[in-house]
């Protein structure tokens, strides 16, 4: 495939050649739609909204067919009727989702199972969802370990200033190997 270059433009493919355009079949496009309208109710705001924005970004590029099987997809779960995350919860999300990606250290009052409150720092590493609530898996300072923290039981939560570094021991991919997931995928049923 030829690649044609000019100083202080770029790279472009030669004139005749192009990359195939992504495609989705029906089942795919469905799958999508579906996976969306699910996912919205556990989501926060931000998210939600991400996840609607860019399937109508898929939708609007898809063979009339395939747009029109998706936008039949006869999976729905509407945000009224089904219980999703209460707004405390979901504001949380949004927050600690932040975190996690920012790797900014976090201050939170936890109330364990025995209704006792905890001051942590910890460095959170991902947000799970497990059906029907939401845990922070973090790098506990005090435990020095790693710890799952359901949302729900997060009474309060501040962010510290700067970042942490990623240490070795401490990372989410090291907490996935101690539980025996992939690094970069938690497999169906786990």
């Amino acid at each position: 495939m030829p690649i044609e270059g000019e100083a202080g433009v770029g790279y472009r493919l030669g004139a005749g050649f192009d990359l195939p355009p992504l495609m989705f079949t029906q089942d795919e496009a469905k799958a999508l739609v579906a996976a969306v309208r699910v996912a919205q109710i556990g989501l926060d705001a931000s998210l939600a909204s991400s996840a609607v924005t860019a399937l109508i970004k898929i939708l609007s590029v898809l063979p009339a067919a395939a747009r029109a099987a998706a936008e039949r997809q006869a999976v729905y779960a509407p945000l009224k009727v089904v219980t999703g995350l209460d707004a405390a919860t979901r504001q949380r999300l949004g927050k600690l989702r932040q975190a996690v990606q920012t790797q900014r250290k976090l201050r939170m009052t936890y109330c364990d199972l025995q209704n006792k409150s905890t001051q942590r720092t910890v460095r959170p590493l991902g947000c799970y969802y497990w059906g029907k609530v939401w845990t922070l898996t973090a790098w506990c300072e005090k435990k020095s370990d790693c710890r799952n923290f359901r949302m729900d039981r997060t009474q309060s939560c501040t962010e510290i200033a700067g970042q942490f570094q990623q240490e070795a021991g401490r990372t989410r991919a090291d907490f996935l190997r101690n539980v025996g997931a992939a690094p970069g995928v938690i497999a169906a049923g786990r």
